[in-house]
């Protein structure tokens, strides 16, 4: 990376606190619904603020900053071959924002994370506890929702495994350090910087979003 670039703000708050958000939720899923930790409930409720994290991000990804929105992410097949054809020679200071394997990478994790959770809602394990919207739904709906549920972690964890690595080799081959960047929002980029939308926006998306959740989770129970 040429260090004589100045560094611009990439990545705004609302991006940068959702993504932290999201590494802890999914932690979280995976500790109270795997191994145990605290109870039952906790999954629930993790899981609860795990959509409306998503359900924010969606909205973020239509009203947000530009590096946020989808349609910086949406890119073509043969730009993502032209990335990995010159991965080697090709430095994050060309991109305010995602590179086109990033890009891709988020989209698919998002969606991911995504189904996990909206099948959560219409999952059972027929004993003792249920999804909140498993009653409204015929049991053939609950059954795919809950194999929906369970096939989703291995998939979950393969696609975080591959981000790891993914930030591992950026770091040792090409010594780019992506994690600051989503920590204070800034890299050395030779492009002009991205438009960032105010935080006052983001928190309105925010209450809208806790607010479809909380109310579907009224209404159900």
């Amino acid at each position: 990376m040429n260090s004589s670039l100045d560094s611009k703000p990439i990545w705004d708050l609302p991006t940068r606190v959702f993504h932290w958000l999201l590494v802890i939720g999914v932690v979280l899923q995976f500790g109270t619904g795997k191994f145990g930790w605290l109870s039952m409930q906790w999954h629930f409720w993790s899981g609860y603020a795990l959509i409306t994290l998503l359900i924010f991000r969606i909205f973020w990804g239509f009203f947000g900053s530009e590096s946020a929105r989808f349609f910086g992410l949406l890119v073509g097949p043969r730009r993502v071959f032209n990335y990995l054809r010159q991965w080697s020679s090709t430095p994050m200071s060309r991109f305010a924002g995602h590179n086109p394997v990033g890009a891709w990478a988020t989209l698919l994790i998002l969606l991911a994370v995504l189904t996990q959770s909206l099948s959560g809602l219409f999952s059972s394990d027929e004993m003792e506890w249920f999804g909140p919207l498993s009653r409204w739904v015929p049991d053939r709906a609950v059954a795919f929702a809950t194999w929906v549920h369970h096939r989703g972690e291995p998939v979950i964890l393969a696609l975080v495994a591959l981000h790891v690595m993914a930030i591992a080799l950026y770091w040792f081959v090409k010594r780019e350090n992506l994690v600051a960047g989503m920590w204070h929002g800034l890299r050395a980029i030779e492009v002009s910087a991205p438009r960032l939308t105010g935080n006052g926006r983001a928190l309105l998306l925010l209450a809208v979003a806790a607010a479809l959740v909380a109310g579907t989770i009224a209404w159900a129970e």
